[in-house]
């Protein structure tokens, strides 16, 4: 119920600012990890920097190999904000995925890095 509070409160937000997902980093990875959550590959592959010689179908099949069925995320959070340096951040998120590989919990926390370009913010890796 609280997660409901929060999700409605942030889409509140979005609709009164106008801010396209990729306005900021932690919106980004935020609108990143809900799509892997609802299992939309191609949208959450939109979100990935490109990187001369890939393409949005084969980064949307290799997400889908990776977060499909034991790989499912089950919850993500986005905490504290971006570290910014000009078009340059990073964004801290724990995640939990449905089942982990044999050797490696189901929770963890990274960092991501994302990069701005054409005015828009996408995660590097």
């Amino acid at each position: 119920m609280k997660k409901l509070g929060l999700l409605i409160v942030a889409l509140i937000a979005v609709v009164l600012t106008g801010c396209d997902p990729q306005c900021c980093p932690e919106t980004t990875v935020k609108a990143y990890y809900k799509a892997l959550q609802e299992q939309d590959f191609s949208t959450s592959a939109s979100y990935i920097l490109m990187q001369p010689g890939d393409s949005q179908k084969e980064m949307t099949e290799a997400l889908k190999t990776v977060y499909s069925k034991d790989g499912a995320i089950v919850s993500f959070d986005v905490f504290g904000s971006a570290k910014t340096t000009n078009d340059v951040a990073e964004v801290a998120v724990a995640t939990e995925i449905a089942k982990a590989p044999k050797g490696y919990d189901t929770k963890g926390v990274s960092t991501l890095n994302l990069v701005k370009s054409n005015g828009k913010w996408y995660i590097k890796f």
